[in-house]
């Protein structure tokens, strides 16, 4: 129900935390926003459901209350974004009624705000720009990522005021974590290097992980293969590394680690917005795809690398089993096999 209410809501308590946090727009509600007519419908009828079966049958003395307890948060969660809009309807229209009378003239700024995705980003995006000294009111648009803002009208250097005003609004919001976009050449010229580096850091990191996790995942399996070859090329000595011996035992929670990992690679690029990013893609494939592979590369052998050997056709054949020392993995498996096929 946890999950279902989540999705009903688009994330809203999710993105509520992140506003909390001053950690700006996460842009789930851009995603997620489409499929909230689906999700609610799932979640109304699985309600009903719910409450159907438990008018069929001898429902106990605590299944009602655990039912209606199950009902209302459901319902709280996923409308919490009606409630959050019809709430902050509701304190601006109180505050331009108390503005009324009071203020006096006013004059409006118009500023682009940073990613500002539903109504928990406006509202905390309107809060930081009431919050600079000198302005009276704020209202952002959702649709076109605009912040206006009502100032104090002023008579004596009101360029210059303004100009000030608006420097004061921007730092508030950037604070807030909803930086208006834009900038200078020089920033702008800055802000592309840092990415850039930042994008080089995270394919170095991805492709480490990719091969470190793959490698412990499967016991080092890639590595035996490799010694298995290099004995058959009479470079080295052929035999067992020994490594599955001591890593086997921990390869499920390897695993688990890597799987994590890749999960947690996947969500961060759709939470930052990355997913229209080709090369963000083509790096998190790749490495997904490589992690995969080395990670499952002991039951890609079994599955693929080894020789079948078909039961007996002719009373003449004969099929024997004898002990081998030394094979502690597929890999090595996959080597005596072969070696038995030549």
């Amino acid at each position: 129900w946890g999950v279902l209410s989540a999705l009903a809501s688009a994330c809203c308590a999710a993105q509520l935390a992140l506003s909390a946090l001053s950690l700006g727009c996460s842009g789930l509600n851009a995603r997620l926003g489409p499929l909230r007519p689906h999700a609610l419908a799932f979640a109304a009828i699985l309600q009903a459901a719910q409450w159907w079966a438990a008018t069929r049958s001898a429902a106990t003395a605590w299944q009602i209350p655990a039912l209606a307890t199950t009902t209302c948060a459901v319902a709280c969660m996923s409308l919490l974004p009606e409630a959050i809009h019809t709430a902050g309807e509701y304190r601006r229209l109180a505050r331009v009624a108390a503005a009324g009378g009071g203020h006096g003239n006013v004059e409006l700024l118009e500023l682009p705000t940073g990613k500002v995705g539903c109504s928990v980003c406006a509202n905390a995006a309107e809060a930081a720009c009431r919050g600079v000294k000198g302005v009276v009111n704020a209202e952002v648009s959702v649709a076109s990522g605009v912040v206006t803002v009502a100032v104090h009208a002023g008579d004596k250097n009101s360029a210059a005021r303004l100009e000030a005003l608006r420097a004061d609004i921007c730092a508030a919001l950037a604070k807030a974590g909803y930086a208006p976009d834009g900038g200078s050449d020089g920033e702008q010229e800055q802000r592309g290097d840092g990415e850039a580096k930042q994008a080089s850091q995270h394919s170095v990191r991805d492709s480490m992980a990719a091969l470190v996790g793959g490698l412990l995942g499967s016991s080092c399996c890639a590595v035996q293969l490799a010694a298995n070859w290099l004995a058959s090329l009479g470079v080295v000595t052929g035999g067992c590394t020994g490594l599955n011996k001591s890593l086997g035992p921990l390869r499920p929670q390897l695993r688990a680690l890597t799987v994590a990992y890749f999960v947690a690679a996947w969500v961060a690029a759709l939470w930052q917005g990355k997913m229209g990013n080709r090369r963000t893609l083509l790096r998190l494939a790749t490495a997904s795809v490589t992690a995969g592979v080395l990670t499952f590369l002991p039951e890609l052998l079994l599955a693929f690398g080894s020789t079948a050997i078909a039961p007996p056709v002719d009373e003449s054949l004969v099929t024997l089993s004898f002990a081998v020392e030394g094979m502690g993995c597929e890999a090595c498996a996959a080597y005596v096999r072969g070696g038995a096929g030549r």
